[in-house]
Parts: structure tokens; C-alpha cells; sequence
């Protein structure tokens, strides 16, 4: 439960115990809190003592800072990039069956749908070469195959990730400019965002196109800023992702992320 407590937010361990139903097991949770082995994918850093006594460490103080600084800084820019996948929308489903269809071209047979999630948000011929080896003449073949069951089923397996539509909302009221930048095919992605009804947020959509071209983040991010008209004062923009790519990509192209 530490990882719904928000970004640059804390909680005491009585909130969290209470949060489970647990509202007589707040020393269990101070505990739990101090023995993780991952005090940074569990924010641990967020669960803090109560009261005068607040047990506050100089991670904790550092990390919580950090949070809310960057929350500040992400505020104060103008315009906001989203990724699509994994970000405003959860497409796990769509995603990981039209690969697991896919793969059943080449006779692999992946029954697990959860080893097939890192394909959600890279560039799927990239994808398709990293993980099962395919030269360059597969994967693309096996993109056209995942698209085949995609295009007809796969694009609206998805969902709107609760309080998006209220966080894009707060955000278009406060003036900001919201654009979508996507390693999903563009034609896609506009579908999507019509079908969710996320379309009137955005002010520039932009993904890759189906042949291929322009599915590299850091030229999706590129094209987007090329609409902004925006060449030179690339501080005023910053990019939302959940992948690794979605940072990368923005760092080669002098955004925050």
C-alpha cells in the first residue's frame, strides 16, 4: 500500500495500517517498512512515524524533497508530453495477446501473458529482436502479425487508469498544453484516445507510423516539440513515461522527465 501513497506525499504507519484494515497493526507496518528489500520501488520513504515523534531520516527527508522539487519544477512547465501505454492507459491485455498471436506464427508458444508485459511501450520490432531473437525480416513479420489481431481486438483490451481523466482535466484548466508522444502507431493511438474520450486534452498527438518510421521515443519527442514550434526553449517542456525508453528518449532531446 506504500505505492498508492502519492508522489512527494507521506503517510504515518496508522494511516497505511488503516488503509489495509489493519487499524491496530501500525508497529507491523513500521516494520515491514524498515525490513524491504526494495526501499525505493516500495516508497518506503513515505511511510514515516506520527506525531512529535516522526522518525524522519536524512533519506527520507532527501528523497521526499526530491519528489516534491521535481513535482514544483513539473508544474511550472508549460507543456507536458504523455506516453500512451502504460501511462494513461493500461493496455496489458490487448498488448500481450496480439503477442502471444504473434509468436504462435513461429511455432513458440508462450502461455504466461505476464513475461510478455516488456513489450508494452517500446518499439515492437526492437522488442521482437531483444527478447526472442529475431533478425530484422521476423520481427517485422511478426509485427504485421501482432497488428492483424490488434487492429480488430487487441486496441480496446485497454483501460483509462483511474484518475486520468480528472488529472488531464485539473491540468487543461490550469493552462497547460498537453500533447501525446508514442512508439504506438499514430493511427492507433488517436483511436484510442477517441474511444476514451481523452482526445479533447490532447494538442498534438504524435506516434509512428506504420511503416516503420518515426517509432524511436526520441523522434516521436522530436516531432512533437517540431509542432510546439518549440526549438530552443526546451526547458519549458517536460516528458511522463514508465519506461526506460520514455526517459532516454527525452534526455536525448534536452527535456526533463
Amino acid at each position: 500500500n506504500a505505492i498508492e501513497i502519492p508522489y512527494g506525499q507521506t503517510r504515518s504507519y496508522g494511516e497505511v495500517a488503516r488503509m489495509v484494515g489493519r487499524p491496530k497493526a501500525a508497529r507491523a507496518v513500521g516494520s515491514a517498512m524498515a525490513a524491504t528489500p526494495f526501499p525505493l520501488v516500495v516508497p518506503c520513504h513515505r511511510v514515516i512515524a506520527a506525531g512529535s515523534s516522526r522518525a524522519r531520516y536524512a533519506e527520507h527527508e532527501f528523497l521526499l524533497g526530491m519528489e516534491r522539487r521535481m513535482l514544483r519544477e513539473t508544474m511550472e512547465k508549460p507543456y507536458i508530453l504523455f506516453d500512451l501505454d502504460g501511462t494513461i492507459t493500461d493496455p496489458k491485455e490487448g498488448i500481450t495477446k496480439s503477442v502471444q498471436y504473434a509468436l504462435e506464427d513461429f511455432g513458440i508458444q508462450e502461455p504466461d501473458l505476464e513475461k510478455l508485459t516488456c513489450f508494452i511501450g517500446p518499439p515492437l520490432v526492437q522488442s521482437f529482436q531483444e527478447y526472442y531473437g529475431f533478425d530484422e525480416a521476423e520481427a517485422q513479420r511478426a509485427v504485421q502479425r501482432y497488428r492483424q489481431r490488434f487492429a480488430e481486438v487487441g486496441i480496446f483490451e485497454n483501460g483509462v487508469y483511474e484518475g486520468v481523466h480528472e488529472m488531464l482535466s485539473e491540468l487543461k484548466d490550469a493552462g497547460k498544453t498537453l500533447c501525446l508522444a508514442t512508439s504506438k502507431p499514430g493511427v492507433f493511438a488517436k483511436k484510442i484516445l477517441e474511444h476514451y474520450h481523452l482526445a479533447p486534452y490532447f494538442t498534438v498527438v504524435v506516434g509512428s507510423e506504420l511503416d516503420g518510421r518515426r517509432s524511436d521515443k526520441a523522434e516521436v519527442i522530436e516531432e512533437v516539440l517540431h509542432r510546439l514550434a518549440i526549438t530552443e526553449s526546451r526547458e519549458k517542456a517536460v516528458m511522463v513515461g514508465d519506461r526506460r525508453h520514455d526517459i532516454l528518449g527525452a534526455k536525448r532531446c534536452g527535456l526533463t522527465s
